[in-house]
């Protein structure tokens, strides 16, 4: 609860940095001035656009205050001019194409306002096109202590911090340009005050991709992210018990260049990070189902536009250590076949998953024979994917089986997606009477379920939330 429900809502400060992208931004905008919290002010800070955009906000009067730069700055000052202007308790960046909805500052503030250890408050989230598209849907993310996280990959979208002002001031995010200028290096100057963090997991806003949006400059990205990490490590904030991350933290890091420099082709770039990577942590990277699951994760991400094609460009320019990823190759290519036919059932285009899937079980035929690992695919794209009708979705895919499964393979199937259901609900906060119709379904289909120890906390904490009569 608030400490004093009579007190004046605190003010939040929403940020958003901008430079000729005059369409997005209104739509930006007018996200923000949709929330249902009242007490907002909205900043944009124009990075000397050389468009229409100054009309753009013209239009919007003194419900938002615009501060535009006399010269461009390539992005990085006119974050810090934002912030300076900012008079409000809480800070939120927002990129200038990406959208709130409308609860998002009121439920996060609602956490922030009930514990003052918190540093800031971050959200699901969802992916969507340059037309508005729901491409993925983002959740179940880390909260509480999440520096180790961090250091591991940057899971949070960068409009989802709503972050304590006097956090900020406390750490360097407001005097450098370095800590200020990208959503990464914010988020882990504020992991350092060794602070809870919490999360709304109901997604919250929506992450723009647009066509051709993936990073371009990926040398300049790589000498400012490997700097940024030295950085963390060796700050006098740094906690010694985090220090046994720094091999896998840089290894992840080489990794997620090498699929940045492949996507765009820049071989040997990508093979040195690769291999890098490769010798760096061998607890994920010369382990074949880790680092078959973290190709496959990166290969059908929504930035990479032909899946097939990164991961055919990847085997024919690996580095000399490479050989793990060689041998794996039809592994690879069978979850990526297998995961474009699950998109294609998405869209409802039937031909093409029944293309892809019967592609997965020519590549590899054992998958299909080892129902743990088919199971938590398919349950894994159903909650990722845009599907409305999720069981109507997981008959769809049954039925595109090569070969059919067995009633028993598919109530084990049916069984673990309402056990993963009912955890995700629960997560989302929705309804415990729903939450707790879909565990019954989940032992119905698999009695197996109540082996699942974070099934069984649910399916009490909602069992109890029922009796109090509090649904």
């Amino acid at each position: 609860m608030m400490s004093d429900r009579s007190a004046p809502l605190p003010l939040v400060s929403v940020i958003i940095p901008t430079y000729n992208r005059p369409e997005f931004l209104r739509l930006t905008v007018e996200s923000v001035l949709a929330q249902t919290y009242p007490n907002i002010e909205v900043i944009v800070a124009d990075d000397a656009s050389t468009d229409h955009t100054p009309e753009v906000m013209a239009a919007y009067g003194d419900r938002v205050r615009y501060l535009r730069e006399p010269v461009n700055t390539g992005g990085e000052q006119v974050i810090l001019t934002g912030l300076a202007a900012a008079r409000g308790k809480y800070i939120n960046f927002l990129d200038h194409d990406d959208l709130m909805y409308p609860q998002k500052i009121a439920r996060q503030v609602k956490r922030l306002e009930a514990d003052e250890r918190l540093s800031m408050a971050h959200c699901g989230y969802h992916h969507i096109d340059e037309n508005g598209q729901l491409l993925e849907t983002i959740t179940t993310l880390p909260e509480g202590y999440v520096l180790d996280e961090l250091l591991r990959g940057d899971f949070m979208w960068s409009g989802a911090p709503l972050i304590r002002r006097s956090c900020i001031d406390q750490s360097e995010i407001a005097t450098s340009l370095f800590w200020c200028s990208a959503d990464w290096a914010r988020v882990l100057a504020v992991g350092l005050m060794g602070r809870p963090v919490a999360c709304v997991q109901e997604p919250l806003g929506a992450y723009r991709i647009l066509p051709h949006s993936d990073i371009s400059n990926v040398r300049g990205l790589e000498e400012w992210v490997i700097p940024l990490l030295e950085m963390v490590f060796s700050h006098p904030k740094f906690p010694a018990s985090s220090l046994g991350l720094r091999d896998e933290a840089f290894a992840r890091m080489r990794f997620f260049l090498s699929c940045r420099y492949y996507a765009s082709h820049q071989w040997e770039d990508a093979k040195r990070n690769l291999e890098a990577a490769l010798t760096g942590y061998p607890p994920v990277f010369q382990n074949r189902d880790a680092l078959v699951e973290r190709l496959c994760e990166d290969a059908l991400s929504v930035r990479v536009h032909d899946p097939e094609q990164f991961i055919s460009d990847l085997l024919e320019h690996l580095p000399p250590g490479g050989a793990l990823i060689r041998e794996a190759g039809n592994r690879i290519y069978s979850r990526i076949h297998f995961g474009l036919a699950l998109r294609a059932l998405a869209r409802g285009d039937q031909e093409n998953a029944y293309v892809h899937m019967q592609a997965a079980y020519d590549q590899e035929p054992a998958l299909f024979n080892h129902r743990p690992s088919y199971t938590a695919l398919i349950v894994h794209y159903c909650l990722l994917l845009p599907v409305e009708e999720k069981l109507q979705f997981i008959d769809q895919v049954l039925a595109l089986w090569p070969r059919g499964l067995s009633a028993g393979d598919e109530r084990y199937v049916r069984g673990w997606f309402f056990t993963s259901w009912t955890i995700y609900e629960h997560s989302l906060e929705h309804a415990p009477a729903q939450i707790f119709e879909k565990g019954v379904r989940a032992l119905l289909h698999s009695p197996g379920a109540i082996k699942n120890g974070q099934y069984r906390s649910v399916m009490l904490a909602t069992a109890r939330h029922l009796l109090m009569g509090r649904d």
